[in-house]
């Protein structure tokens, strides 16, 4: 009877052991599960912030245009650049082929100009002082036809926009006395530069052109290229 008893005590030890060891190891299992998952969500969280640290500018061409080139603005379709050129009034240059700029026309605008803006069909030409109200009459061309320009006559109270400053995709591109530049606008880092050996005046952006009024230089078109990033990783 005795013997009856141990062996019963025995198997009920072992059962109770297997039992403990199987809760044991499900337990373990579960909580690795867990250190999987919050190992994975931590590591998905973990991003790359691209940052742009560098953009190439290099010129592709030039066109000499009678005058002073003063200001610039584009064509509806981006194919003409109208410029204001002192003295010698509205150049009309075809840029359809960026790299090979060709003057097509040239119109007396009866004043020293300084500021163009194509508006639609009408080119509206001016001379504009440092106080942006302080000027008479405006001469206004018809300018549907690029190559058959037509004189439209005066009008009057025109307002117009500042050709130095263009901004798009966290970028913001001006010109100063030192040239063309781009910088970042969350941090206002010049991230590339040109310099356009002259006093540029005004520009207008197209795609990654910039097209340029040079002063005496005439036009000048930048290509804004390649761009570098610096690349650091970030765990929000």
């Amino acid at each position: 009877m005795q013997k009856l008893l141990i062996i019963i005590s025995l198997l009920l030890y072992w059962v109770g052991c297997g039992s403990v060891s199987k809760s044991h190891k499900t337990l373990s299992s579960s909580t690795q599960d867990r250190q999987l998952q919050t190992q994975s969500k931590d590591s998905s969280q973990i991003k790359a912030d691209y940052t742009i640290d560098h953009v190439d500018i290099s010129e592709i061409s030039s066109l000499f245009v009678e005058g002073v080139a003063l200001d610039v603005s584009l064509s509806q379709w981006g194919d003409f650049i109208y410029m204001a050129t002192g003295s010698e009034g509205l150049s009309v240059i075809d840029v359809s082929n960026p790299y090979e700029p060709i003057v097509v026309g040239n119109y007396d605008a009866l004043e020293y100009v300084n500021h163009v803006e194509v508006i639609e069909d009408i080119a509206y030409v001016t001379y504009v002082a440092k106080t942006w109200d302080d000027y008479k009459s405006i001469s206004a061309f018809n300018v549907a036809d690029p190559y058959k320009v037509k004189y439209l006559g005066y009008f009057e109270g025109y307002k117009s926009n500042d050709h130095k400053l263009y901004s798009k995709n966290g970028l913001v591109y001006y010109i100063d006395d030192k040239g063309f530049k781009v910088l970042r606008e969350k941090d206002y880092t010049v991230i590339g530069s040109y310099d356009l050996f002259d006093s540029a005046y005004a520009f207008v952006m197209k795609d990654n052109l910039a097209y340029i009024a040079n002063g005496r230089n005439g036009l000048t078109i930048l290509k804004v290229g390649e761009k570098s990033f610096d690349s650091t990783l970030t765990n929000p």
